[in-house]
Parts: structure tokens; C-alpha cells; sequence
């Protein structure tokens, strides 16, 4: 007789929608794995809009677009409750109040575990589900900024303070992630594990072979979000430096903070880099592929990074990589497969990048690509997952 499939509730505002796809995609990413093992369903929260904010701004406009409930074919049943919120994180301490509310009302069958992603505001519906299903284990993934920002605010601590002491289980993407939580909570020490990202080798394959480029360039890619946590002017103040070489860089990210991508481009052009640095729009995962196999090698100069999905991917075309010490990148990191410098160091990045530019045909790429095979493909994520879930509903009988 088939064991019966585990009933699993996905809670996550981070769920990705048509309009921006790449935000929040490890949500969507682990609910489409578990689904393979799992009875899954989501619930995905949007925001509440007025006609006023409608008006002023297509992005809320755009939230009402997005359908209540769909169904991802062969997978799960989506929801997306409204909740309440404000432009620029306006009243934002009361905003897990409302997302709560939206989240419970939604809840029309019992599952087996409530899995939710980020401390707050969604991490702010585990006290009410412990309340309403006090036999139903809640595990809560966090992803490194819903922790780091909001452990500065004193506010926003004490709500991620007490979700956290809630939950049965809290999955860390890092090492360094779970030590900064037990340190700063040491009462959870038995509840914090780690689970790295990953990706599912086969949406990486769809067009695998070689890309060549006639000129003889050495190009160099980054993909992230145009913020100031991602350190992009940074790296361009490493390349203006290196500008005489025979290199080209591709900045692939979409834009969260319109200001400081505006002061990128403005500090591109006064730097002289129009000819060498491009500034692209978030791509597709379809789209990525190319690019990350026209790359010579792939860098991220994080300032603080909870893990780095973007470096795996690098790394599944046997690309070598440049991050930082900043969270999650030494965890993945080593000398077979790339260069790891201090964050925000503008003298240690460049030296790299020039070290790099020297070193980088002399990586293997199969033994890179074989590394992120090992440790992070969406089965060995799924199993370990898979793994907690089973220890909470084997407690509980």
C-alpha cells in the first residue's frame, strides 16, 4: 500500500507573480519540488490597494491584477488573500497584523505542516496558527534579510523574536545565518538548522551548448538587484581601474530602488564605462542561460548576502566565482572554484578581478559544475526538507 502524501501548506508573500518573476523564485522554485513528494498548497498574500494608490502608481495598480486563486497544473492550488500595507514601508510594524488575519481566513483545510517563508511580516501568522492548530508543526525558512534588517529595529524584533520562539522548526540558508540567530536567541539553538538554496539542474539545460563570441574579450557577468546591499558601485569603481584591459561587464538585475540605480548609471558614465559596462533588466531564467554560458566569470560583490542563488547558478556552467565574507558566499566558495574578498573592499576586489582575468581558463568547470550537483540540486534540498518535516510529524503522534 502507497503511503499517503504529507499535506503541506506554503505561506509566503514572496511568491513570485507574472509581473516580476524573479522576486522571491526560491519560494516558487521549493513549492514546485515539494509538490513531487507532497500534497502542497500556497498562500501567497498581495497587497490591498485604493483607488488613490491605483492612481499613483502602476505597480499597485498591477496588484490587482494579479488573480486570486490559480492553480499551477499538475502542482498546487495558488491563493493570494489581500493584506493590508503601505507604500515605502509606511506603518510596517503593523503590517504583520493584517497579513496575519489574510493568512488565517484562508486556511480552509488542515494540512500536516505550515511551512512559512520570512521572519516578518508572514512570519507574524505563526503565533495565530499555533493558536488555531496547536497540533500542527510550523517551520519557518529564513532567507537572511527578513533577519538582518530587522534585527536593527527594535520594533521589528520583538515580532521576530516571537515568531520565531513559536515555530517548531527555523531553517536557515547559511551557517552563518543560524550562528547569527543563536547568538542573539540562544534559547533556540535546538530549532535553528541549515538548509542551503538550490536549483533544479534540468531548467538549467535548455540550451547547453558552448556559446562563442568572435572578439576576444574577456566578459565578466553579475546578476542582482540595483541596490546598495548588492555592491555594485563597488565593483564598478574596481573596474574603472582595470578599464585598459580587454574585458566587458554585463549587470543583469531588476530595479527595487530606482534612485540608486539612477546614481549606478550616473557614476557608469562619469567613471568612462559606457563602452565596457552594460546594465541589463531581470531576465528569465531562459535568458539567463545564455548569458551565463557567453560569461568567462561570474562575480558578486555583496555587502551582505544570505546565501547567493546567483553563484550556483554561475557555478552549474562550470563558471569560477568572485563574492565576498558576507553571509552565505564562503559557504559555497573555495579555491577550486573561485576568489573570496571582504565586502565593500575596493582594493581587495580589484586585485581579484585582475587575478581572476590572469587564472580563470586554468579552473576546471566540470569539477565546478560537479560541486553544485553534490551539494545543491533541488533533490538534495527537497530530501532534506523532506528529512524536517518528517521528524516534527513522527513528534507528534
Amino acid at each position: 500500500m502507497q503511503n499517503k502524501k504529507l499535506k503541506l501548506t506554503i505561506i509566503s508573500h514572496l511568491y513570485p507573480y507574472t509581473e516580476n518573476s524573479v522576486n522571491g523564485i526560491f519560494v516558487k522554485d521549493q513549492a514546485e519540488w515539494l509538490s513531487e513528494k507532497c500534497d502542497v498548497s500556497v498562500i501567497a498574500p498581495r497587497p490591498k490597494t485604493t483607488p488613490i494608490l491605483r492612481f499613483i502608481n502602476k505597480k499597485w495598480a498591477m496588484y490587482d491584477s494579479i488573480p486570486y486563486a490559480s492553480n499551477i497544473p499538475g502542482k498546487y492550488d495558488l491563493y493570494r488573500p489581500q493584506y493590508l500595507t503601505y507604500p515605502r514601508n509606511l506603518f510596517f510594524s503593523q503590517v504583520g497584523r493584517s497579513f496575519s488575519k489574510a493568512v488565517l481566513k484562508e486556511i480552509k483545510k488542515k494540512p500536516d505542516i505550515f511551512h512559512v517563508h520570512y521572519a516578518y511580516p508572514d512570519g507574524q501568522v505563526i503565533p495565530g496558527l499555533k493558536k488555531a492548530y496547536p497540533e500542527i508543526p510550523v517551520v519557518l525558512s529564513v532567507h537572511g534579510s527578513d533577519w538582518y534588517l530587522n534585527v536593527k529595529n527594535e520594533k521589528l524584533f520583538v515580532h521576530v523574536k516571537n515568531n520565531m520562539l513559536y515555530a517548531d522548526k527555523i531553517v536557515t540558508v547559511s551557517e552563518k545565518l543560524r550562528s547569527s540567530i543563536v547568538s542573539a536567541l540562544p534559547e533556540l539553538s535546538e530549532k535553528v538548522v541549515t538548509v542551503h538554496n538550490g536549483i533544479k539542474m534540468s531548467e538549467y539545460e535548455i540550451d547547453n551548448k558552448t556559446h562563442t563570441i568572435k572578439d576576444n574579450k574577456i566578459r565578466i557577468l553579475t546578476v542582482g538587484a540595483y541596490t546598495k546591499v548588492k555592491g555594485i558601485d563597488i565593483l564598478l569603481a574596481s573596474i574603472k581601474r582595470l578599464k585598459h584591459l580587454n574585458i566587458e561587464l554585463t549587470v543583469i538585475g531588476k530595479i527595487p530602488d530606482n534612485k540608486y540605480y539612477q546614481e549606478l548609471c550616473k557614476m557608469k558614465k562619469d567613471l568612462g564605462l559606457d563602452d565596457i559596462v552594460n546594465f541589463e533588466i531581470a531576465k528569465s531564467r531562459e535568458e539567463l542561460v545564455h548569458y551565463y554560458q557567453a560569461s568567462d566569470f561570474f562575480i558578486l560583490p555583496s555587502r551582505s548576502e544570505g546565501f547567493g542563488i546567483v553563484l550556483i547558478e554561475a557555478m552549474f556552467f562550470g563558471k569560477p566565482v568572485i563574492s565576498t565574507y558576507s553571509g552565505g558566499p564562503e559557504e559555497i566558495i573555495n579555491k577550486n572554484n573561485g576568489l573570496l574578498v571582504s565586502p565593500g573592499n575596493e582594493d581587495e576586489l580589484t586585485k581579484a578581478i585582475e587575478k581572476m582575468l590572469n587564472e580563470f581558463k586554468n579552473f576546471n568547470p566540470d569539477k565546478i559544475k560537479d560541486q553544485i550537483i553534490e551539494k545543491h540540486s533541488s533533490e538534495v534540498v527537497t530530501n532534506k526538507l523532506m528529512n524536517i518535516y518528517g521528524s516534527l510529524s513522527e513528534g507528534r503522534k
